[in-house]
């Protein structure tokens, strides 16, 4: 894992390139928006870190390309998911196979976790029931709906997402 002080200018540099995207440039607001950095940094730095089990973890250690690609490609699972969702609905079979599966997660970061709990959440069809260890229940209208969980493809696509997830 990186420095804390690399991953607190990390954070640093954010703040000032947002700043720097809402605001102009005299010198009012540049002496304003200088003073609101440093604030914000002495306030928060104490909560970029996530604490779990004697671990942690950095809350902004990301691959920020991954998660872009991310981002797009569960867009267009969720697109994909609607459209098999109407098709149950609007079909005269019944289609319907209601599962529960339990799978194990190999994600220790505690936001890699959250993100693949919330993104089986967000895909028509599917909703974590719970997560108890590495361990999430999953109920999803049949079996169909399973595919990406059991051949691991939500798994990987986050852990290129986390940098450290598979070190």
């Amino acid at each position: 894992m990186k420095t804390h002080a690399r991953l607190g200018f990390s954070f640093l540099a954010l703040l000032v390139l947002i700043w720097l995207i809402f605001s102009s440039f005299d010198d009012k607001h540049l002496y304003f928006g200088l003073l609101t950095i440093m604030l914000v940094y002495y306030w928060c730095k104490k909560i970029l870190f996530i604490s779990v089990s004697k671990n942690k973890f950095y809350i902004f250690d990301l691959n920020w390309l991954y998660l872009f690609k991310y981002t797009l490609w569960l867009g267009w699972q969720i697109f994909i998911a609607n459209i098999h969702v109407a098709k149950i609905i609007l079909s005269n079979k019944n289609n319907l196979d209601p599962q529960v599966m339990v799978f194990k997660s190999n994600l220790k970061h505690p936001l890699a976790r959250s993100l693949l709990a919330n993104s089986i959440t967000l895909t028509p069809g599917t909703i974590t029931l719970n997560v108890f260890g590495d361990n999430f229940e999953v109920h999803a209208l049949n079996e169909e709906f399973t595919h990406l969980i059991k051949v691991g493809e939500l798994n990987k696509k986050i852990s290129e997402v986390f940098k450290n997830e598979n070190d």
